[in-house]
C-alpha cells in the first residue's frame, strides 16, 4: 500500500465554460476540511465561502504562477458556478453527502 501514498490521481472539469483539473482528496485532505467547515458553523460569524476557499486549495491544481484562492477572488464568481464546482471534487474525493448543500449567499 506504501507504494501508492503521494500519488495523485486528476481530472479536468467544466468551470465557467472552461477546464479545470482537480486533484482527487486524501482522506486527510476531507478530514481537514471537514475540521475547519465544523468550527464555521460554529463560529460567531459563520461563511461558507471560508470553506470553499479550503476546498478549492487543496483540490483546484492551479498554474505555479498564480495565487492561491482567496475569499476576495471567490466573490466574483456565481455562486451556482461555486457550488458546481465544490460538489465534483467532494464527489470525486469519494465523499458522499458534500460538506455543503449550497453556499449561502449571504455568506
Amino acid at each position: 500500500m506504501r507504494k501508492f501514498v503521494g500519488k495523485v490521481q486528476t481530472k479536468k472539469i467544466d468551470f465557467m465554460g472552461s477546464k479545470l483539473e482537480i486533484r482527487k482528496l486524501t482522506a486527510g485532505a476531507v478530514e481537514r476540511i471537514g475540521k475547519i467547515a465544523s468550527e464555521k458553523s460554529e463560529s460567531e460569524d459563520p461563511n461558507a465561502l471560508d470553506t470553499v476557499v479550503v476546498i478549492l486549495n487543496e483540490a483546484v491544481i492551479l498554474p505555479e504562477d498564480e495565487d492561491p484562492i482567496d475569499l476576495e477572488l471567490l466573490r466574483e464568481f456565481p455562486l451556482d458556478e461555486l457550488n458546481n464546482i465544490v460538489n465534483e471534487v467532494m464527489t470525486y474525493a469519494g465523499v458522499t453527502a458534500p460538506l455543503m448543500d449550497r453556499v449561502d449567499a449571504d455568506a
